[in-house]
């Protein structure tokens, strides 16, 4: 088919995905891409944020989120940096230091709640809607192990 096609005048899916990573670094455009996925989906290694006055500017997909000044307990209430329909994937930095995720500013829960991350193995996994400004949860896994 069509995207095949291209992919393999690329080279490969490696470099299919390495065009296309470059191409959104360096334009302010949004770009609009039918994919076929067949196999994995991968959101590439998670960089770390440390929030802010309950800020955090997401760069990517997928984060690892620290306290601010290692605080043992940190809420975040609003998450800048999204396109409409990205998703994010947020799991806390360090087992001793627990996000607390908030219904507040641009971050909508399901059942209007806080989440917590208590641990390196919970998560909260998050979309963004543009219309309605907000990310909206998907879920969210508080593991202790």
């Amino acid at each position: 088919n069509q995207h095949h096609a291209q992919v393999h005048a690329l080279g490969s899916h490696s470099d299919f995905a390495t065009y296309l990573n470059q191409a959104v670094l360096t334009t302010s455009n949004i770009i609009h891409v039918d994919a076929l996925l067949n196999g994995k989906l991968s959101f590439g290694n998670a960089t770390e944020l440390t929030i802010a006055d309950g800020t955090i500017t997401v760069t990517r997909s997928y984060h690892i989120v620290d306290t601010q000044g290692n605080e043992a307990l940190d809420n975040l209430n609003t998450i800048n940096g999204g396109v409409d329909g990205m998703i994010l994937i947020l799991r806390p930095a360090n087992s001793a230091r627990t996000i607390s995720v908030m219904t507040q500013g641009n971050i909508a829960l399901t059942g209007g709640g806080n989440k917590l991350l208590t641990s390196m193995y919970s998560t909260i996994t998050l979309m963004y809607d543009l219309g309605r400004l907000k990310w909206l949860q998907i879920a969210h896994a508080n593991e202790n192990n």
